[in-house]
């Protein structure tokens, strides 16, 4: 099994909050805001088990890449700094796995 999906479009909404860095003023914000593209992937092995009951097993990655954007700090103290965001990527992946049963 294999699917695969390229998005046109994507979306980014990004907070950052560091609780726990000292090097940052207390409750600083960051935030980030932009559109890019993305592709979603999976391949897969459907494995028979017994009659009508099957295991998955496979990989999946998913991308977004965001192109065009703002950047923006709120320092506690300080005036807010806002700058263009020329590009924020996202890669997330690893093992799928799954039991089906079918009637």
């Amino acid at each position: 099994m294999a699917t695969a999906a390229f998005l046109p479009l994507t979306i980014i909404d990004n907070k950052d909050i560091h609780h726990l860095r000292p090097d940052l003023p207390a409750k600083s914000e960051y935030l980030d805001a932009g559109m890019g593209v993305g592709a979603d992937a999976d391949v897969g092995l459907r494995l028979a088990l017994v009659k009508n009951i099957f295991l998955n097993v496979g990989y999946r990655i998913w991308w977004n890449h965001a192109v065009d954007g703002t950047a923006k700090f709120h320092n506690v103290g300080a005036p807010s700094e806002s700058f263009p965001l020329t590009e924020f990527q996202s890669v997330r992946q690893g093992l799928t796995a799954g039991l089906n049963f079918t009637f």
